[in-house]
């Protein structure tokens, strides 16, 4: 929400909110732990994954789902395949939301402040 109501401050347009916004909200949705896993990722690209809250959401539905799963062998290779048995805790996905709330929410503040604001 933060991320969004930023761009629409940045932007004089739609249009232009919708096109600032997409590579973003494209490399959140590509660096997600399953598109693209810990062990594939690229190493100056790591960051990436650790900003995605996507990454968090998924990894910890991934291992809620298919950890404690003991009739299912299939379960355990999604979870060793992918890596998420030793993915971060939900308090750090709680964390990295709150951290990009403020962020994005704080540049929203300063951007309505200096971009839109008319003299009289």
């Amino acid at each position: 929400d933060s991320y969004f109501s930023l761009i629409a401050a940045l932007a004089k347009t739609g249009e232009l909110a919708q096109v600032t916004a997409l590579p973003f909200l494209i490399m959140f949705m590509i660096y997600n732990g399953f598109l693209v896993t810990r062990a594939t990722v690229p190493d100056f690209m790591t960051w990436a994954l650790y900003c995605s809250p996507f990454y968090y959401c998924i990894s910890n539905l991934a291992r809620d789902l298919y950890a404690d799963v003991s009739d299912c062998a299939g379960c355990q290779a999604v979870i060793d395949t992918y890596g998420f048995d030793d993915s971060p805790d939900k308090a750090v996905g709680y964390l990295v939301l709150i951290c990009m709330f403020l962020l994005f929410r704080g540049l929203q503040i300063l951007a309505l402040i200096k971009l839109n604001n008319p003299k009289n």
